[in-house]
């Protein structure tokens, strides 16, 4: 079954012709600037997918030339390992600050180091 789509469409470029020419024709601008040509080289140039996609093309193709050229130069390549002595591992410790200064420094003190409440009796007496 075959449609007649060829009048639709040239009534559809009509409306869009006539509403393009017509402002232009009756001398109405609404806020539309002319720019000469070198503005709208510089309008495309800026906003062109084809130029910006020639631009990765071409960033991609320089890429791939250095990859290619730095495998054609030789290379030093250097290799750094650690081995950790598991028997010689020490336990660290907790770490507090006295709360008496000995010349204005606090020493620092292990937590097992703490003294009992029995010497702290004994020292206060």
């Amino acid at each position: 079954m075959r449609t007649n789509a060829e009048p639709r469409y040239a009534v559809i470029l009509a409306v869009v012709v006539v509403g393009l020419v017509a402002p232009a024709a009756f001398g109405r601008n609404d806020g539309v600037e002319s720019i000469d040509l070198t503005q709208f080289l510089a309008l495309v140039e800026a906003n062109s997918l084809q130029l910006e996609r020639a631009r990765t093309d071409r960033l991609l193709t320089e890429v791939q030339r250095d990859l290619v050229f730095s495998q054609a130069y030789p290379s030093v390549v250097g290799k750094l390992g650690y081995t950790r002595n598991f028997l010689d591992v020490e336990t660290p410790l907790p770490v507090a600050a006295s709360t008496t200064a000995i010349n204005g420094v606090y020493p620092l003190r292990a937590y097992f180091a703490r003294p009992t409440a029995r010497q702290v009796i004994r020292a206060q007496a």
